[in-house]
């Protein structure tokens, strides 16, 4: 076997190894994420829900360093948030080089899709 074809071997073997790791991670990352959001719904409601913070804001029980840390907690929250796109972004080229990596591959098989 030639270096090139044990490196795809291996490439392959990787993506099965993951594949089948991911499929009993990735529904309890999702149940994990809906429970915590669940519980800040119950327990924090001002972390998600913005009605229950105008509602305190008109009936002015919004105390003034609550509201203090949740404009100092504004810009963080949105550099978190334009990280997680950035890595979003990366994940989508990543992807699409283990897509070109799959199409090599089939290329090299000789398979030319349905007939």
């Amino acid at each position: 076997m030639t270096m090139q074809n044990e490196a795809r071997q291996q490439f392959l073997r990787d993506r099965r190894r993951f594949i089948a790791a991911w499929r009993s991670i990735g529904p309890l990352l999702i149940g994990s994420l809906l429970v915590f959001a669940g519980m800040l719904l119950l327990t924090a409601p001002m972390f998600l829900n913005p009605f229950a913070v105008i509602a305190r804001l008109r009936a002015d029980t919004l105390d003034l360093t609550t509201l203090q840390t949740m404009a100092m907690m504004l810009p963080i929250i949105f550099i978190l948030l334009c990280v997680a796109l950035l890595l979003l972004i990366v994940q989508a080229y990543r992807s699409c080089r283990t897509e070109k990596q799959y199409l090599l591959l089939i290329d090299e098989i000789g398979f030319n899709g349905p007939a």
